[in-house]
C-alpha cells in the first residue's frame, strides 16, 4: 500500500493506521538513534529522521522504512567553509505516528 500524496487527509489517516513497526524496524530505530537518526515531534506525533554520508547504508535503511515515507531519499549537500569543500549526505524522514 503506498501513502496518498494528495491532501486527502481520511486517507492518509486510514493510511496511518494500517501501519505497526515491525520487530526488525524497532531494532533499527534503536540502533539508528545513536547515531544516523533523530526523533523530531511533529503536533502530538513524532517522526524519524535518517542522515547518512553512506549511500548505500541509508537506501538499506530507506527499503525497511519506504512504507512509513513520502519521498525516496535525497542528497543534502553543505560547503564546509573551513576547508573549502562540498560534504554530501543522505537523508529520508518519515511520516508522524503515534508508533515513533
Amino acid at each position: 500500500m503506498n501513502i496518498p500524496i494528495s491532501k486527502d487527509w481520511k486517507a492518509l489517516n486510514a493510511y496511518k493506521s494500517s501501519l505497526t513497526l515491525n520487530e526488525k524496524q524497532h531494532e533499527i530505530i534503536k540502533g539508528t538513534l545513536l547515531g544516523d537518526c533523530n526523533i523530531r515531534l511533529i503536533g502530538k506525533y513524532s517522526h524519524l529522521q535518517f542522515e547518512q554520508k553512506n549511500k548505500d547504508y541509508l537506501f538499506h535503511l530507506y527499503e525497511n522504512f519506504k512504507d512509513w515515507t513520502r519521498t525516496a531519499p535525497l542528497e543534502r549537500k553543505q560547503k564546509r567553509l573551513e576547508v573549502s569543500e562540498l560534504k554530501s549526505t543522505w537523508k529520508f524522514s518519515t511520516i508522524s505516528h503515534a508508533e515513533i
